[in-house]
């Protein structure tokens, strides 16, 4: 662990030692713009593939290696921690044979709920709308709004007193 730590720190120090271009930062802050714009947009597909959903009717024939079978179509169930009601209430409750109606995501085509005789039988877990998007709120959003800021103020050819402080303070050694 000792020659460990003395490489990462020997890494670290190298990082922050040498000055830094316009280029450097403005490749950086487009990163980061970036990862978290994709980010926001993963995070608003799976919620949408979540709730976009259409229902059928259909007839189950079985539970095989992890896929459920119907007489239309057969969907790969997720592992056990990813299932709100699991599929072993469904096998429980469902004969092979009976109707039973399938929420499927308009998007992906994930199978994300099972209703039989007004009950549901089998559901996956689901994105939390409102604490999901007050987590990118709080955490995403400044962050975004920083990474922007700091973009804007590598470029300004002849920045103020207090941007230039905050500049040079936080963007380690920046050289033109």
């Amino acid at each position: 662990m000792g020659m460990s730590w003395i490489w990462t720190s020997n890494i670290a120090k190298s990082i922050t030692e040498r000055p830094r271009t316009r280029r450097f930062w403005n490749v950086f802050f487009a990163l980061m713009v970036s990862i978290i714009a994709v980010g926001i947009f993963i995070f608003i597909y799976q919620v949408a593939s979540e709730n976009i959903t259409y229902d059928s009717e259909q007839t189950f024939i079985e539970y095989e290696d992890g896929y459920f079978i119907t007489d239309v179509d057969s969907f790969k169930i997720p592992k056990y921690e990813k299932q709100d009601v699991d599929i072993y209430k469904f096998l429980r409750t469902v004969d092979p044979g009976e109707k039973v109606t399938l929420s499927i995501s308009k998007l992906s085509g994930e199978l994300i709920r099972v209703n039989f005789d007004d009950e549901i039988v089998y559901s996956q877990k689901v994105t939390e709308i409102l604490p999901a998007i007050l987590g990118w709120a709080i955490l995403g959003l400044p962050m975004l709004g920083l990474i922007v800021f700091m973009w804007i103020s590598v470029n300004i050819k002849n920045p103020s007193k207090k941007i230039d402080r905050f500049r040079r303070k936080y963007l380690l050694e920046f050289h033109e």
